[in-house]
């Protein structure tokens, strides 16, 4: 019988501490967790250097510094040129190679996004219990952790919960 694959992606910035959450949960999980890999393997298949790549995103970041809320929507910049699509398009790639091998968490990169249009399910109840205990023993070390979730059970497990209903503030617990 197949074990049932799955994926959580973990969308960061710098500083947000999204390495040492995905390392923790892989350990925990027992599942790889990819970040900076998926850069290596990109200037791979492009067959350009990691230095190149990092120059590209942070060319990219250059572009789009002045609104934070357009940089998270554009990680690669709005200019993109050919070889800002390449590298996406080698990213995206790479992230749906993962998702079919394994089950595994992806930091970064864009892979919510490139992963929307995949059916979703839900973490069988004793995993999903212990990613909300990791995310709530990294609360309890001093650090802000906010969960997007339709589950009301997960939002039950939450110090704080703000209900949004067509894009406003509905209510606040």
């Amino acid at each position: 019988m197949d074990e049932k694959k799955y994926v959580v992606t973990i969308a960061r910035q710098f500083g947000s501490l999204g390495r040492p959450i995905a390392m923790r949960m892989s350990e925990k999980l027992g599942v790889e967790f990819y970040d900076r890999d998926i850069v290596e393997e990109a200037a791979k298949k492009l067959n350009l250097p990691v230095s190149k790549i990092n120059e590209i995103e942070e060319s990219a970041k250059k572009k789009v510094h002045s609104n934070s809320f357009r940089r998270m929507m554009y990680p690669l910049g709005t200019q993109a040129d050919e070889l800002q699509d390449k590298l996406f398009e080698a990213q995206q790639n790479i992230i749906r190679f993962l998702v079919e091998r394994e089950s595994c968490i992806i930091v970064g990169r864009c892979s919510d996004f490139i992963l929307a249009d995949e059916p979703t399910g839900a973490l069988d109840q004793k995993t999903g219990r212990e990613v909300l205990n990791i995310l709530q023993k990294i609360h309890q070390a001093g650090k802000t952790v906010i969960i997007v979730t339709h589950d009301p059970t997960v939002a039950g497990a939450c110090n704080r919960v703000i209900q949004i209903v067509d894009g406003k503030m509905k209510q606040e617990q």
